[in-house]
């Protein structure tokens, strides 16, 4: 569905999300990757038709890279919009992955420092806490969060009488 979608892209659009985690060897979950998501530098105006959904958001040189001849987003931006817009699980599962592919802590930070205003920031700086490059699967990944979880619902229940 990818490669179909390629020509179709308008000028300056890129392969992103789910889409750009399969192209960059990340983890994902199939509800990830029920589209082809493909990003537009612009602010706003997304829409989802039946096998592509567009993103609209702001895109710079360092956000962009080519896999196999495809337009894709880098793998930090890949990760970041993860991490903005999926469970906290699987975005980690596809950071921890990221990491261990070379992506840089810090680099991961300071492009997340560009997002202060976008949707699901939050979330996303909650996920890249989360990531550890020494993980060795997405499992291992998934269960770290969920202990986590775990054990913050054990303290806040018995600090809550």
């Amino acid at each position: 569905m990818i490669r179909a979608t390629v020509p179709q892209l308008r000028v300056g659009a890129v392969i992103s999300h789910g889409s750009a985690a399969v192209l960059h060897g990340l983890p994902i979950w199939a509800g990830a990757v029920e589209r082809v998501h493909v990003t537009r530098d612009r602010v706003g105006g997304g829409n989802r038709r039946s096998i592509v959904r567009v993103h609209g958001a702001p895109l710079i040189g360092q956000d962009r890279t080519v896999i196999d001849g495809i337009p894709v987003t880098s793998l930090s931006r890949t990760v970041l919009d993860l991490c903005r817009t999926l469970p906290i699980e699987q975005a980690v599962a596809a950071g921890d992955r990221a990491l261990a592919h070379g992506l840089v802590m810090e680099v991961l930070e300071e492009e997340l420092s560009r997002m202060l205003r976008w949707p699901g920031t939050s979330q996303a700086r909650r996920a890249v806490a989360f990531l550890d490059a020494g993980s060795e699967s997405a499992g291992e990944s998934v269960s770290r969060v969920a202990s986590a979880g775990k054990r913050s619902e054990r303290s806040g229940s018995s600090t809550a009488r």
